[in-house]
């Protein structure tokens, strides 16, 4: 039998969400306030975060998922799996 990773997260945000997202983000909230002020799980956030990064939608902050103010510069692209 196959298995399904991460079968059981919501990976569906509404746009309203998005933009409080990162509003949040900006003032510097880290990832447990995070999921508890949007109410999902900090799995969810950590893709969400993984995601805007990919899509150059949030900047670097001092300390990360762990709060701090941003530092007003792009977070690294990741770079290709060959």
């Amino acid at each position: 039998m196959k298995y399904t990773a991460l079968e059981e997260i919501d990976f569906l945000w509404e746009p309203d969400e998005i933009k409080r997202f990162e509003q949040l983000w900006n003032d510097g909230v880290d990832i447990i306030e995070l999921s508890i002020m949007l109410n999902r799980s900090e799995v969810e956030v950590a893709i969400l975060i993984m995601d805007r990064h990919m899509q150059g939608g949030i900047t670097e902050r001092e300390f990360g998922v762990f709060g701090g103010k941003c530092v007003g510069r792009k977070l690294r692209k990741p770079r290709k799996v060959v």
